[in-house]
């Protein structure tokens, strides 16, 4: 252990004594084939063999639940098609062998540092810990900037600039109405196995108020599971009091999700963007929607009709 330290330290004349407690281990780590089949499903440290190290197989193992916990519900209440639950071990067993890279990397870099890292941490310490180091820790190890863009269940037709599909929806304050009243993202997102739908206007305010309503009427009548709100730059024209909206004087919702332009985002339970696309791309979300929501018999199923998709894309 003298020898791990002195090498370590790069200081040879470092003794350890006295020692009040020693244990020697040797860590083992991996990932489970699969988190699921069939009926069994994989959580927490039955899916992984962690390295005891940065406390990230607890908070693995709470987004895990996280992630499969409205899915199985959804799943359990009908709610939702089978590529749902079945998406929970795509995305779950990527993010864990990411996870198990990066423990390892790390576990190699505190007990076995190069030349360069251990001259590195000498001379720049302070910055490391207090810029670098702090970055990394506060991110990775939270697990905050854990995103799904390869996920069957994320469908992007914006490109990649702004909170893509997959990324973590970011959190904005806005104004509700009728009422007036403040209110966060985060609340309107986080409710219960609702799926949240923005309409963000690009500043185009009552030009475009019409077709922003008729879209958030067509998906209410046909996914019931769909919160909608129309996000509102330019101020309202029309009565708003029949349908909900939220008020993004200041654009702050809108620089958020980095949008400039009409959209629609489509926002799963657990907070990730599912889908993006431009306003008139309401075609393509309703097919999206349909793959992944269970729909009822055709015989009782109310398609949008050819009046109704007419005034939405013009």
């Amino acid at each position: 252990m003298q020898e791990v330290v002195q090498r370590i330290t790069g200081d040879t004349q470092v003794e350890l004594y006295d020692p009040i407690w020693f244990s020697h281990g040797r860590f083992q780590h991996g990932v489970a084939s699969a988190l699921r089949k069939n009926r069994v499903i994989l959580a927490g440290d039955a899916g992984h063999i962690p390295i005891p190290i940065s406390g990230k197989g607890m908070n693995t193992g709470i987004q895990d639940a996280f992630n499969l916990g409205w899915k199985l519900a959804a799943t359990l209440h009908e709610q939702v098609s089978s590529v749902v639950l079945n998406s929970y071990s795509i995305e779950r067993q990527k993010i864990r062998q990411q996870l198990d890279t990066t423990q390892v990397a790390g576990f190699h870099w505190i007990m076995e540092p190069s030349k360069i890292q251990q001259h590195l941490v000498r001379k720049l310490g302070s910055v490391w810990l207090n810029l670098i180091a702090a970055r990394f820790f506060k991110q990775r190890l939270s697990q905050l900037d854990i995103a799904y863009p390869d996920s069957v269940l994320s469908q992007d037709l914006l490109g990649k600039k702004g909170s893509c599909a997959g990324d973590r929806a970011p959190d904005a304050v806005v104004v509700a109405i009728p009422g007036q009243y403040t209110i966060t993202l985060f609340k309107l997102i986080y409710e219960g196995l609702n799926w949240t739908l923005l309409l963000f206007d690009g500043a185009q305010g009552s030009e475009i108020l019409e077709q922003l309503q008729t879209i958030a009427t067509a998906i209410a009548k046909e996914f019931s599971t769909i919160r909608v709100w129309p996000v509102l730059i330019a101020p309202v024209l029309a009565d708003p009091k029949h349908i909900p909206m939220l008020l993004d004087f200041d654009s702050f919702a809108h620089k958020a999700f980095g949008l400039e332009n009409p959209a629609l985002v489509l926002i799963r339970p657990d907070g990730h963007v599912a889908f993006r696309a431009a306003i008139n791309d309401y075609q393509a979300l309703q097919m999206y929607a349909r793959q992944v929501f269970k729909m009822p018999p055709q015989n009782n199923y109310k398609s949008v009709s050819q009046a109704e998709l007419t005034k939405i894309q013009s």
